[in-house]
């Protein structure tokens, strides 16, 4: 498993939680507020709690490893700022609080880990980062509108994909989107279709975009941006 809450520089801490005898809270807290101070949910948190489970109850030859991909911030030089001089970093101080932050990186992250056709990897993390075939649009706001600027972010499942290929896919869970409106309602996807198919009829779905009625609708939303006709 690969994991955007967990980071790179704290992989020895995520070998040492999920193999020890006793499931170590307080250690699964201290990895994922290590990453972000805003991912101490304990969602995230029981994550580690199955993989401690799964390793505990099965051989090592069937254990599973958990990667941490993210990035190491520079959380003191961001709290001196924000919380102590009470302002937001300028573009210098940005730069050196989020030095190194680059999704290649992640992927450098996984590769020392994973063994293609040997090992299989299971990445859990935000919809934006797992984007594969499909790229991430930039924009600028301009008169109340979020303008297209360009294709300026590569994320690692873009990366991911260029390594793997189709051997690489997304499973994305269904939720609203932006709108192209600066401060506008975030929409359903599809213009709400998929909404009015499934409210009635089903209580769970799951669809493959790809060659699939689903992934013929359009869309107008944020998505949509550098794309003159989103499906």
């Amino acid at each position: 498993m690969a994991t955007e809450f967990g980071r790179r520089a704290d992989q020895e801490l995520i070998d040492e939680l999920i193999s020890k005898d006793w499931f170590d809270a307080p250690l699964a807290k201290r990895i994922s507020l290590r990453q972000e101070a805003f991912w101490g949910y304990m969602e995230y948190q029981e994550i580690y709690r199955l993989l401690w489970q799964h390793n505990r109850s099965n051989p090592p030859e069937k254990h599973i490893r958990c990667v941490g991909l993210n990035d190491p911030y520079n959380w003191k030089l961001y709290n001196q700022i924000c919380r102590d001089e009470k302002r937001k970093p300028n573009q210098e101080e940005r730069r050196l609080i989020w030095k190194d932050c680059n999704e290649k990186n992640w992927l450098e992250a996984l590769k020392a880990f994973h063994q293609p056709g040997i090992t299989k990897v299971l990445g859990i993390m935000g919809a934006h980062h797992a984007f594969t075939r499909y790229r991430e649009p930039s924009f600028e706001e301009v008169a109340g509108q979020k303008v297209f600027s360009g294709f300026n972010t590569i994320r690692f499942g873009n990366h991911a994909y260029e390594e793997y290929g189709d051997k690489v896919c997304n499973i994305c869970f269904y939720d609203p989107w932006e709108s192209r409106l600066v401060g506008a309602p975030m929409q359903a996807p599809g213009g709400g279709s998929i909404e009015r198919v499934i409210s009635p009829h089903f209580s769970e779905l799951a669809f493959d975009l790809k060659g699939s009625p689903v992934g013929e609708l359009t869309d107008d939303g944020i998505y949509s941006l550098g794309y003159e006709d989103l499906d």
